[in-house]
């Protein structure tokens, strides 16, 4: 028979487990799998993995994906499999969406304002004689900024040249180098 007493205690509450969930079963049918699929971004050479929510891409298809630098496109390179989910792929980036006509757009728009922006710093650094190569460019479209990656063999003082690049960037909001 159960203690009834006033003194007694429920029992304890499930405790949730550690991290951030993501490894709960909430697949198809309460499963423990997630889809994920390999998508190489544009300008990059590495194969990276993103959840693909549920969907099945295959090869060669264009999608639009969650990355560091906000919404970008990249290929389909290795199609949609089953993982077993645990924390690092259930938070992994997402793919949002297969990539349409506006987005391909949207992205040579982007693509063609960092070759400008390229060639106007490389302009810039011969101008100003710096002992410096200018790297890659990457324009955020979300946050208008702008970032350039650069090498030297020592130390730069590039504040004159920062000063032309935001007189050329009008509109932008940042310009990190």
């Amino acid at each position: 028979m159960p203690d009834t007493t006033p003194d007694s205690q429920p029992p304890p509450a499930a405790v949730a487990p550690p991290g951030c969930g993501c490894d709960r079963p909430n697949g198809p049918g309460g499963t423990n799998e997630v889809a994920v699929v390999g998508v190489r971004l544009r300008g990059r050479t590495r194969l990276l993995q993103f959840n693909a929510n549920g969907a099945d891409f295959e090869m060669g298809e264009r999608v639009v994906v969650e990355s560091d630098q906000g919404l970008e496109i990249g290929e389909v390179i290795q199609p949609t499999t089953r993982a077993r989910r645990s924390c690092a792929i259930g938070c992994m980036k997402k793919v949002l969406r297969v990539a349409a006509a506006g987005d391909e757009q949207a992205f040579e728009h982007r693509a063609q304002m960092e070759r400008d922006a390229a060639e106007h710093c490389r302009v810039r650094i011969r101008e100003r004689s710096l002992a410096m190569r200018l790297v890659r460019v990457e324009a955020v479209r979300e946050t208008r900024k702008i970032t350039f990656y650069f090498t030297a063999e020592k130390r730069i003082d590039f504040r004159e040249l920062v000063k032309d690049l935001a007189e050329e960037a009008v509109g932008a909001k940042g310009i990190m180098l």
